[in-house]
């Protein structure tokens, strides 16, 4: 049975990685990713080597809550479930920053978003 996966931070490492198994195997898989051009090229690998693959990319900057919000409303027009979501984006800053609603961004990204 196919499954829908959503992944945040697909196009490099231990998500891109995760997104091609999880497609190889056969599951519908959304990266959820900040930069739209790496999520595409992430996604054109894939299907590289998984010609038939369900892969799809979509916007989402976790820090910012307006693409949060953008990404899950597009989420929702387009699904009728989520089987599984996988939290994969993350930062670890040595310098104190503020997303755009004025959260530490440390914070922010990897629990608010």
């Amino acid at each position: 049975m196919q499954r829908t996966v959503v992944i945040t931070g697909a196009n490099t490492g231990i998500g891109k990685a995760t997104a091609m198994s999880l497609a190889a195997a056969g599951d519908r898989v959304f990266l959820a990713c900040r930069n739209a051009a790496k999520a595409s090229a992430a996604r054109a690998d894939i299907l590289e080597k998984f010609p038939y693959a369900a892969v799809e990319t979509i916007a989402l900057d976790l820090a910012d809550l307006r693409s949060v919000r953008q990404c899950a409303s597009e989420l929702v027009e387009q699904l009728d479930h989520i089987d599984v979501l996988i939290n994969n984006a993350g930062v670890l800053l040595s310098k104190r920053t503020e997303t755009q609603q004025g959260i530490e961004s440390t914070f922010g990204v990897n629990h608010v978003g």
